[in-house]
């Protein structure tokens, strides 16, 4: 069932919002039994998120980072003992962790793989279907990796990395604008699972 702001839900969630005792979608919604997942939006930073963000400004003591959200992030610098630029540098794709949201919306990263993302393809998709492209237990995850062989790390922020054989990336973009065109059907696994077969 797919519900529009303002539909009611029967349950208080991270969804929804309150009005006398009710609740009610803020979002458009799937909604498969108690659970609700959003379709469209944009990325809302939470700590312990995993995101590929964008070096788009290098200061002294820290790197600005676009992570695909109405706020950014910032990475400090520790200790570097060198030209913060020769580490990142402006348009650097790199993956970080949030660590801290502050009550203003400043982001604190870290970094969660030291190697830029440079060297494959940075697919954008809305953040909101970036579960839908996970799977349960990852499981739609695992399907592509398994039948297409190719590294994948998918951000929270709606920024998946992909990179390896030419034609195996083109046919996983392929699949994941399915996914994404879909998200909202049930049996999404097993319909991509019988595309990947006859691929």
């Amino acid at each position: 069932m797919i519900l529009i702001p303002g539909d009611s839900l029967k349950k208080k969630n991270i969804n929804s919002y309150e009005r006398e005792n009710n609740y009610y979608s803020k979002y458009v919604l799937l909604v498969n039994e108690d659970k609700t997942t959003r379709l469209f939006g944009y990325y809302i930073p939470e700590v312990n998120d995993v995101v590929i963000g964008k070096v788009i400004d290098v200061l002294s003591n820290l790197w600005i980072i676009d992570i695909n959200s109405p706020y950014m992030g910032k990475l400090s610098l520790k200790d570097v003992g060198t030209d913060p630029n020769d580490l990142y540098t402006y348009g650097d794709y790199i993956l970080c962790q949030i660590v801290k949201v502050t009550k203003n919306k400043l982001i604190d990263l870290e970094i969660k793989k030291k190697e830029k993302l440079n060297d494959g393809l940075i697919l954008k998709v809305d953040p909101a279907k970036i579960p839908r492209v996970i799977g349960k237990n990852s499981s739609m995850l695992n399907l592509i990796k398994e039948n297409l062989k190719i590294d994948i790390i998918i951000g929270k922020n709606g920024r998946i990395y992909l990179n390896g054989d030419v034609n195996n990336v083109s046919k996983t973009v392929d699949i994941i604008r399915f996914i994404i065109n879909n998200s909202y059907k049930m049996g999404l696994t097993e319909k991509v699972k019988e595309i990947l077969e006859n691929k």
